[in-house]
């Protein structure tokens, strides 16, 4: 192999490895898998699809690439689920999204509720929940309301609420006005 001749001869392609930056062609295997355009059109997929090459559960995936803070316990929950299917001796099941979204609930979006830096994060998790709805609109709208939004409304932060995630509380809003509009026409269910 030669060397390029020019930094801008485009033959060449400067790509990160674990040990460090190394200039390889760009029609070699390394190149193909390596260069940054390819490395960026692949983020960009994972990111607008929704899901890794390493797939957790839809949740768990965008809580990851969306929600650096929370990587510690979407790892821990993989973790205790590893060990449990290691000490069983079991196949892996799937990493309970419930646990997340607990951990989002009292580990980042309680905390920084209130906060002057908190906005961000929390619009970020509350973002996640609301593509959610698109994946699975009633596991995830009983799941968020159950663990996000209802016990945060009654805790006082109604206005915070609205003012971070408008169309996410407009939607919970909605449903529970259908769920006591059913509640109305067919009773409780405890006859």
């Amino acid at each position: 192999m030669s060397e390029p001749e020019s930094d801008d001869d485009d033959r060449w392609v400067d790509i990160m490895m674990p040990h460090g930056a190394m200039r390889v062609p760009r029609n070699s295997p390394l190149g193909w898998v390596y260069a940054p355009d390819v490395v960026a059109e692949r983020l960009t997929k994972q990111l607008s699809t929704g899901r890794m090459n390493w797939s957790l559960t839809p949740l768990c995936d965008l809580v990851w690439m969306l929600i650096p803070e929370a990587r510690p316990f979407v790892a821990e929950e993989a973790k205790k689920e590893l060990d449990w299917a290691i000490e069983h001796g079991k196949f892996l099941g799937v990493i309970s999204d419930g646990e997340v979204v607990r951990h989002l609930r009292y580990d980042l979006i309680v905390p920084a509720l209130g906060s002057p830096d908190g906005d961000d994060l929390i619009r970020r998790c509350l973002l996640v929940l609301w593509r959610m709805l698109s994946v699975d609109a009633e596991w995830y709208a009983n799941m968020i309301s159950l663990e996000i939004t209802l016990p945060l409304l009654y805790e006082g932060w109604r206005s915070e609420l609205n003012r971070l995630a408008p169309d996410l509380m407009t939607y919970m809003r909605n449903r529970v006005s259908e769920y006591e509009e059913m509640r109305k026409l067919y009773g409780d269910g405890s006859d």
